[in-house]
């Protein structure tokens, strides 16, 4: 899922597919592979076609306890969120009318799940529902673009992209107050992720290099901060950056 490695880290390759997302004991990863959900695992055996419709399945990430995976299904042109069961089954559409836009997460308790949502057309925010499809909230409401959030593990925050102080940004917003603070000085990104004991995140800049010819391009690269900002280090070329945890 990357392809070209700092010398500060060497990944190995499971399988070709986006938007990863371990599962709460590190052994099988979900993936979108092509417009379907799969799963892995780590070793690369046993890889499971989760979803068969390709309707445009994306986004999944699981439930705390291991159980479920929320993700986006996009049918008659309209995204919702679901949830099935680990292994495919039974899904079911939690939102409707929402204007649910994708990237959800789950909260470390298994209550809720956030998601990029579009409740006033071309406003980009964070929104949120229980995972019975029931408590619908709207998180945010700036009128600039808010998406991708991430719980951190202890429940107390979520980290999100925000282009609230101009370019893209990891922010952090306050489960409990819905206060939202800058991380910093401002830590400039998106698609933020948290280590699995909260002390550090995981995100994506877009580079821009130019060459001895003046020839210019940019491309995707990950890199981890600490909580506060601090520590910055460029790890791979890559995008969709998934922390694996801790066993």
């Amino acid at each position: 899922m990357v392809n070209r490695v700092r010398d500060v880290w060497d990944p190995q390759t499971i399988i070709r597919g986006l938007a990863p997302a371990w599962s709460p004991d590190g052994a099988t990863l979900a993936y979108e592979c092509g417009q379907d959900i799969c799963a892995i695992n780590a070793d690369s055996t046993g890889l499971a076609q989760l979803t068969v419709d390709a309707v445009g399945n994306h986004h999944p990430t699981w439930a705390p306890d291991g159980s479920k995976i929320a993700f986006a299904a996009t049918h008659a042109g309209v995204s919702d969120l679901y949830v099935m069961a680990a292994n495919g089954s039974g899904a079911v559409q939690l939102t409707q009318s929402v204007g649910f836009v994708g990237s959800p997460a789950w909260s470390p308790d298994g209550t809720t799940i956030a998601f990029d949502c579009r409740v006033d057309a071309g406003n980009d925010d964070i929104c949120s529902v229980n995972g019975d499809g029931t408590g619908f909230a709207r998180l945010t409401s700036d009128p600039a673009r808010d998406y991708g959030a991430a719980w951190k593990p202890d429940g107390s925050t979520l980290a999100f992209a925000t282009t609230r102080n101009g370019g893209d940004e990891i922010a952090l917003l306050s489960a409990t107050s819905g206060s939202v603070t800058r991380i910093g000085g401002g830590l400039s990104g998106f698609a933020p992720t948290w280590s699995p004991d909260g002390s550090q995140l995981a995100f994506v800049r877009t580079i821009r290099s130019c060459d001895e010819y003046d020839y210019c391009y940019r491309y995707d690269e990950i890199f981890t901060a600490t909580a506060d900002g601090a520590a910055v280090r460029g790890l791979s070329v890559g995008d969709q950056p998934a922390w694996k945890p801790h066993l």
